[in-house]
């Protein structure tokens, strides 16, 4: 059973009423994103019997203090959740420390910490944390981990299971990028979304030469400052052949680039090739994309489309 109260404005007192209704036992997915709740109210929740059965937490958006983490943290009531969103909470490296020292949360196979303004000290905690163990899926988005706080989380003896890891906007640059290519933690992966990392075609090098990462079925390296030296390097490799979804959008690429794209001998599996807001591709690019003889049709098709 589901439950979404999303931009309810319950605040504590609605929370306070929440716990104690019999439908809470009944919950697997409970969503409260959205709603000024503060550490007083997690505190209640996290208390309560009720939630025994969640599998599905989303505490998104809401405010924080300093316990606002140590609440849920503690709690054996919460130790059966899947999944955990705690998006855009401001919680900063201090209550990462709280979830990291968790006892009760290592079952999580999905941990959100998108925009909490966690620095690489933050990553370093999590690093060392068996709350990392069973995950398949760590959205970091949007914090600050650069190179040196991605290094150490790659590096995590924990990160074993992971599946699909999303970094967009942590100024991770090419060691980033190189870190990732380097760690046989990331042979899982199918899903790497590094948006908006500076990484260029050095990064992008650097990807394209590793040993690990095999099972990408989804790569999105927009906004990188990529050049078409970084398309060269990903048409030459043979690191990615399952490769189905490549987002490449605003970018540096030109005409040239398009044309390497469209003759490339490793790109047969691909149902998405998105390269939207890349200016030097022009008509002529989108033309070279439309008839190649090596892309599948439902790609040429896109750019078909767009060529007229």
């Amino acid at each position: 059973v589901e439950l979404s109260l999303t931009r309810c404005q319950l605040g504590y007192p609605g929370i306070n009423v929440l716990v104690e209704t019999a439908m809470l036992a009944n919950l697997a997915s409970l969503d409260l994103s959205a709603n000024g709740l503060d550490s007083k109210a997690i505190r209640i929740l996290a208390k309560s019997a009720n939630v025994a059965n969640l599998r599905w937490l989303s505490l998104a958006n809401n405010a924080t203090s300093s316990d606002f983490t140590k609440a849920m943290a503690s709690s054996e009531h919460l130790a059966g959740l899947r999944e955990l969103d705690l998006s855009s909470c401001e919680l900063g490296d201090d209550q990462v420390q709280h979830l990291a020292d968790s006892a009760y949360l290592t079952q999580l196979e999905s941990l959100a910490l998108g925009s909490n303004r966690i620095s690489q000290e933050g990553a370093k905690t999590l690093a060392r944390s068996s709350i990392l163990e069973n995950l398949c899926q760590l959205d970091l988005r949007g914090n600050d981990l650069r190179s040196a706080g991605t290094s150490e989380l790659i590096r995590s003896e924990h990160m074993g299971k992971l599946e699909r890891l999303f970094l967009h906007d942590n100024a991770i640059g090419i060691r980033g990028a190189q870190a990732i290519a380097n760690s046989e933690s990331m042979s899982r992966l199918t899903a790497l979304k590094l948006v908006n990392n500076n990484i260029g075609h050095k990064g992008t090098q650097k990807l394209a030469k590793s040993e690990y990462l095999e099972r990408l079925d989804t790569l999105d390296l927009s906004d990188n400052a990529l050049t078409d030296e970084g398309i060269a390097a990903l048409v030459e490799s043979d690191a990615f052949p399952r490769l189905a979804h490549l987002f490449l959008s605003n970018n540096k690429l030109t005409d040239a680039g398009a044309r390497m794209l469209a003759e490339a001998r490793n790109m047969s599996n691909l149902e998405t090739l998105v390269l939207s807001h890349n200016t030097g591709i022009t008509r002529k690019g989108i033309r070279a994309l439309a008839s190649s003889q090596t892309l599948p049709e439902a790609v040429r098709e896109k750019f078909h489309k767009q060529k007229h």
